[in-house]
C-alpha cells in the first residue's frame, strides 16, 4: 500500500496582500504568521522562497519592532 508523503496543503488560499498584512500585523514573527495562516513552518518558508519580496516585508516588520524596542530602552536609561 503506497502513502502519500505530500506536505498538508494551506487550508486557505491567501492573495499576496493578506499575506502582506498578516507579516505585518504579526512583526514578522514566523509562528504567529503561521497561526495566522493556519500553515505550517514549512509551508511558509516554502512560500517565502517563491516569493523572495515577501523576506524583505518580514525583515522590515521586524526592523519596525526592534526600532521601537530600542527606542524603549534608550527612555529608561535617561
Amino acid at each position: 500500500m503506497k502513502t502519500n508523503k505530500t506536505l498538508p496543503a494551506i487550508k486557505k488560499r491567501y492573495r499576496y496582500d493578506e499575506v502582506v498584512d498578516v507579516i505585518q500585523k504579526s512583526e514578522g514573527v514566523r509562528t504567529t504568521i503561521c497561526k495566522m495562516l493556519d500553515c505550517s513552518q514549512t509551508q511558509l518558508r516554502n512560500y517565502l522562497e517563491e516569493h523572495p519580496e515577501l523576506k524583505q516585508v518580514m525583515l522590515d516588520a521586524r526592523e519596525q519592532i526592534l526600532d521601537l524596542a530600542e527606542s524603549v530602552i534608550r527612555e529608561n536609561l535617561t
